[in-house]
């Protein structure tokens, strides 16, 4: 499958995901940053191959996770191909490989404690709101009826959106405090995100936007020279059962 990503797909997902990160917009900045230009959302990207990885896990529920490293980042106005071979996607540019990816089975339950402390979706975003959302979505992945995959990206729009308050940004604030850095500036990049599925035979249809809550927690805190390695886990409930777990690993470049 070949896909080129343009500056409306940007403007897209940006609305969609509120991740305006200025190295996907701002050309001056992504230069400034070591880049050769503006780059593709992440999670954009990855959309086609979580779309794959469903299909998988529709025909084969024992597949039901897949783990994707990003190599480097995908560049704007560029023909992409994605390709799939024995449960590995890959993403190249011009046979430079960018994304790679394994679809396997992960046996996992939340913790109970986390289940808990979930919080409902309507206390972070109106049906109305959610339901515009799901209309730029849409435009943006084929399978439009894939529930799971637009899930997905409003659990990082909501990491997006409360990143100030989330666990992971008081971690990282009292660690530069702990070591008495005070960066001029720091960029974050995406380089790993997970998706693993939990039950896939559930209505997750906005509709049922009363019944669906969400939990975030902070993992990983990693300090390696002038970069930060941190990781992010949301879970998504239907009627208090688990049906989804979005992963991320997060580095923040320190300048």
């Amino acid at each position: 499958m070949n896909l080129k990503f343009i500056e409306s797909d940007l403007e897209q997902w940006a609305q969609l995901s509120s991740d305006r990160n200025p190295i996907h917009f701002d050309e001056v900045f992504a230069k400034k940053n070591g880049l050769d230009g503006c780059i593709v959302h992440g999670m954009l990207a990855m959309l086609p191959m979580k779309e794959i990885f469903t299909e998988q896990n529709k025909k084969n529920s024992q597949y039901n996770h897949i783990k994707i490293f990003l190599k480097k980042s995908v560049p704007l106005n560029k023909e992409l191909s994605y390709s799939h071979i024995n449960n590995k996607i890959m993403l190249k540019s011009n046979d430079e490989h960018l994304y790679s990816s394994k679809i396997t089975y992960l046996a996992e339950n939340p913790p109970t404690e986390v289940k808990k402390e979930s919080i409902p979706i309507s206390s972070f975003i109106s049906k109305k709101d959610l339901k515009e959302k799901y209309i730029k979505f849409k435009k943006l992945n084929k399978q439009t009826e894939n529930n799971i995959l637009f899930w997905d990206s409003i659990l990082f729009s909501i990491y997006i959106s409360n990143n100030k308050n989330s666990p992971l940004s008081h971690n990282v604030s009292d660690l530069l405090k702990r070591e008495n850095l005070k960066p001029e500036s720091y960029v974050v990049f995406q380089i790993e995100h997970s998706l693993t599925i939990f039950n896939n035979n559930v209505d997750l249809s906005i509709e049922n936007i009363d019944c669906i809550s969400y939990s975030l927690i902070g993992g990983d805190l990693i300090r390696i020279e002038n970069n930060i390695y941190a990781s992010i886990i949301l879970y998504l409930y239907l009627h208090d059962k688990p049906i989804i777990k979005t992963e991320m690993g997060l580095l923040a470049k320190l300048f």
